[in-house]
Formats: structure tokens, C-alpha cells, sequence
């Protein structure tokens, strides 16, 4: 797909991973709308790149109807290009060293990450499937962008999962869905959020122990998105940190 002047959806865009993404679609000439749950935000970053942002639950199914609707609406087509950046870690044991159980953390991460992603797939695809096919015949692309925890976070392997159930679905419609299990990036400022982690994440690196930098995430999105022939994949881009030690 080229992506000058498509139409783009960003959710979890105000931050992190989606809003790199955000800024790099804008970049390269998408109408960018972000969606997220900091609403405040997530306006400033729409008005940097000039684009439009719509305060968002993902776990709540109107909250993304309005959104998708909503981004309709500004740029008057529905998105070509839909990212889903969000992410609520969830607990990654299931008692913790105390013994202690984390049930609430559990849910809000499934309610959060999994239903959420079901939720923009629906409603995004529900949109995308009635737009006009491209000159190779896709409307669009999905790609859900889950975190390193995809190893240890049942949320983000139950994302993948529907991804590619996603994929068999929407194949017929034009849609392709692509699951992209990033690891630990820099921040846009190039500075690690948790140095104590990061220190002991690098340690178990494999390869080149760094972290991974904003254009080697843009870059491998964009690709995701330009390549009509990847669809219902899972591509890790973590350095090889989910396979340390094996």
C-alpha cells in the first residue's frame, strides 16, 4: 500500500510505540487519527502532526465505535491503516513471590489489551470492509503491535492469536492483519523509561546489547504496511531477547 495520503488510525498513539508510529505515518503523508485514553495527549501530539485525536477505552466497545466513527468523519473515509499501540501490562505470574494473587490486574489487562483489540478490529474492519479496493486489491491493513511480555502475558499471545484468525476472516474483504511483538525501545527521547530493567533485559540479550531505536520500529512497520503479501504473520522485532537463553 503506499501510504501518502491514506488514512490512518493510531490507538494508544499519545505514547511509546504509537506515538512514534503516529509521527512516522504523519511523516510520510497519512491523515493520522490517534485514539488513547489520555485525551489531553493525545490532542497534543495530533496537533504536531496534524492530525486528530479521539479520547478512547478500547475495553469499551462504544467508546470505539465513536472513535472509528469519529475519525470517519475528520478525514471522510474510513482508515486504510489501523496500529493498535495499546498495552495494559497485566500480572506475569500468577501468584507473586509473596503469594499473593492479582486477579483485578488480570482482568483489566484482558479487558484492556485482548477485548480491546477485538473491539478495534471489529469496528475498524467492520468500516474498512466497505471501502473501494486499491489498484492490488486490499482496502487495508491492521497490525496489532504487542509487547517483549508475549512470551509471559497470556493478553498478548491471546492478541496474536485472534490476529490470525483475524487474518483467514477479513482475507476475503481485502484486509490483511499482521501482529508485530516489538521488544524494549528507546523512548523518542532515547532514553530507557526503567534503567534497572533495561539493565537486566540487556544482560540477557543475545546479539548487540542494546535497546532498540525508534526508525528500527517506524521502519519495520512501514515495511508491515507496504507488503501486500504479509498478512496473518507474527514478526517479532525484540533483538532477540524471546529466544535468550534457549
Amino acid at each position: 500500500m503506499d501510504i501518502d495520503e491514506q488514512t490512518a488510525l493510531v490507538a494508544g498513539g499519545a505514547h511509546g510505540l504509537g506515538a512514534l508510529a503516529a509521527r512516522h505515518l504523519s511523516d510520510i503523508g497519512a491523515d493520522v487519527t490517534i485514539l488513547d485514553q489520555d485525551g489531553a495527549t493525545a490532542r497534543h501530539l495530533a496537533a504536531e502532526i496534524s492530525g486528530y485525536s479521539q479520547a478512547c477505552n478500547l475495553a469499551e466497545a462504544e467508546s470505539v465505535a465513536v472513535g472509528v466513527t469519529a475519525a470517519m468523519a475528520r478525514f471522510g473515509q474510513a482508515p486504510r491503516i489501523i496500529v493498535n499501540c495499546a498495552h495494559t501490562p497485566g500480572p506475569q505470574r500468577l501468584l507473586d513471590p509473596d503469594l499473593d494473587v492479582h486477579a483485578d490486574a488480570f482482568r483489566q489487562a484482558v479487558e484492556h489489551n485482548l477485548i480491546g483489540a477485538y473491539h478495534l478490529m471489529a469496528y475498524g474492519g467492520q468500516a474498512m470492509a466497505n471501502l473501494p479496493r486499491l489498484a492490488n486489491g486490499e482496502r487495508g491493513v491492521i497490525v496489532n503491535v504487542t509487547s517483549l511480555g508475549a512470551g509471559i502475558d497470556t493478553t498478548c499471545r491471546a492478541v496474536s492469536d485472534l490476529g490470525q484468525l483475524a487474518a483467514t476472516e477479513y482475507l476475503s474483504r481485502g484486509i490483511r492483519m499482521v501482529t508485530l511483538e516489538a521488544g524494549r525501545f528507546l523512548s523518542p527521547l532515547g532514553q530507557s523509561e526503567d534503567p534497572i530493567m533495561t539493565q537486566g533485559l540487556l544482560a540477557e540479550l543475545p546479539f548487540e546489547r542494546q535497546l532498540g531505536q525508534a526508525h528500527q520500529f517506524t521502519d519495520m512497520l512501514e515495511s508491515i504496511l507496504k507488503n501486500p503479501f504479509l498478512n496473518g504473520a507474527v514478526v517479532r522485532l525484540d533483538g532477540g531477547i524471546s529466544t535468550a537463553g534457549t
